[in-house]
């Protein structure tokens, strides 16, 4: 909805500017300093093409609003229909308060772009080693080494017969809150996974209000994490990093292991089965450690991921009990897995769900990052 309400502002916008041209082309007389050197009529007949060639870029931008750099079309517009308001200002001079607008619109896109082309340099730093890695067949010899469990899981997730997952790309939607009671807000999201040394990208759109949102990137790379948000992709309001961070980014690689669940068979994860529904995990990278309980129903399926995480409030970090509650299995580039997720804090008050998450599309061991979006 806020895309087209900024197409329909930069297209009335720029239509209007076609009344300058018309007036100019049809000889209104112009300031009485430039008359002095250029002919009225040719200086009159001049400025209207300027007019008519601000109502093009303002177009222009409006049709190309949906993609990432429509921004560029409109500052020149913006610049360009000020300086022809100036020269009329008395006639035109309310023209100021849309370009004013669309100025802001068009700078918040511009950060927006810039913080897109961020992520896109990471993304390929982070998933240039998989593209094209080819991996062993998963086979039943692969897990029957692992708790019987987990063997069971991993049969009901239909990858043995399949190689094993080296990188991964999931989309989602969902929505997310801040604090018990707060209001939901709704959430676009990609995320790049690679599987033979842990890590991942996760870009988000949050939107608060018309207008109003937040782009959130969270990255786990080389065993470090580290998460920005940024109200209009522009202005900081976070940028959190450390081993709080390193620890919190481990335990949210492997509890989303639920969606590339190859991952199991890994080196850097051990297993040991707690009884015939559940089984601890623990990972181990970069000199970190962390450990999550999976729980299992009848048919194999993961049902809950719990781990003590570190929670970040206030500049203060905590550990708390997160919890991960999955449903509604499908399959999905080969897989099946879960396509609903509900994630949660466990507080001394009670059980807070933060996010709900919905997978809109999933893709195993991509070959090249060409046609993906960013978000």
């Amino acid at each position: 909805m806020t895309r087209y309400l900024i197409s329909l502002l930069l297209s009335v916008h720029g239509l209007i500017h076609c009344v300058g041209f018309f007036k100019y082309w049809r000889g209104v007389s112009t300031n009485q300093i430039i008359q002095r050197f250029i002919p009225g009529v040719m200086v009159s007949r001049v400025l209207g093409l300027f007019w008519l060639v601000a109502c093009a870029l303002f177009v222009t931008s409006a049709i190309f609003v949906r993609g990432r750099a429509w921004w560029s079309v409109a500052i020149p517009a913006v610049v360009l229909s000020q300086v022809l308001i100036a020269l009329r200002w008395g006639d035109a001079k309310w023209g100021t308060l849309a370009n004013v607008m669309i100025l802001i619109l068009a700078l918040l896109a511009r950060a927006d772009h810039r913080l897109g082309l961020n992520v896109e340099r990471e993304v390929e730093d982070l998933i240039r080693a998989t593209i094209g890695m080819e991996e062993k067949v998963v086979t039943y010899d692969m897990i029957d080494r692992l708790p019987e469990v987990v063997q069971k899981w991993l049969r009901a997730s239909h990858v043995v017969g399949q190689p094993k997952i080296t990188n991964v790309y999931v989309r989602q939607t969902g929505r997310l809150r801040l604090e018990p009671g707060g209001r939901w807000m709704s959430v676009k999201a990609v995320q790049f996974v690679r599987t033979q040394h842990p890590g991942f990208i996760w870009n988000a759109r949050v939107r608060s209000f018309p207008f109003v949102w937040f782009r959130g990137r969270d990255k786990f790379q080389d065993g470090r994490g580290n998460m920005v948000i940024r109200l209009f992709s522009f202005i900081p309001v976070a940028d959190a990093g450390g081993e709080e961070i390193d620890q919190a980014s481990l335990v949210r690689f492997l509890g989303e292991m639920v969606w590339y669940p190859t991952a199991a068979l890994r080196s850097y994860i051990t297993w040991k089965q707690i009884d015939s529904t559940s089984a601890i995990a623990t990972i181990t990278y970069g000199g970190i450690s962390a450990s999550g309980i999976f729980t299992f129903n009848e048919r194999g399926e993961v049902v809950t991921f719990t781990a003590d995480r570190y929670f970040h409030h206030r500049g203060e970090f905590t550990l708390k009990k997160w919890i991960v509650d999955v449903g509604q299995y499908a399959k999905v580039g080969g897989a099946r897995v879960p396509i609903e997720a509900q994630v949660s804090w466990q507080f001394d008050e009670g059980k807070f769900t933060w996010y709900n998450l919905k997978i809109e599309d999933l893709r195993y061991n991509i070959a090249t990052l060409a046609g993906f979006s960013y978000l």
